[in-house]
């Protein structure tokens, strides 16, 4: 799994500049460059990730494992997947 900073794979984001401001996405890549590829399953889908910089995401300190470790075992997540799952990672940001 590729780390750049303080971003893994499936870290959940939330952009804080741009069109897309105040929008939540998971973190499908990284790479040494500081660029993440994200995801909504939505607007970004898995096959078209966004390519943002990290400095304009915020790290919202939760990460969906499940899909992390399916990422590294060599799988692609549906975006059906990627939709359940920010969908309970931004419930759970509710109860806090």
């Amino acid at each position: 799994m590729a780390i750049s900073g303080d971003y893994k794979v499936g870290d959940l984001v939330i952009s804080t500049t741009g069109r897309d401001k105040d929008r939540c996405y998971l973190v499908l890549t990284v790479d040494e460059a500081s660029r993440l590829g994200l995801v909504d399953g939505r607007v970004r889908r898995v096959e078209n990730p966004k390519q943002k910089n990290s400095k304009h995401v915020k790290h919202l300190n939760l990460q969906a494992e499940e899909l992390a470790s399916k990422i590294a075992a060599g799988g692609i997540p549906s975006n059906l997947e990627v939709r359940k799952v920010i969908t309970e990672l931004t419930a759970n940001l509710g109860e806090d």
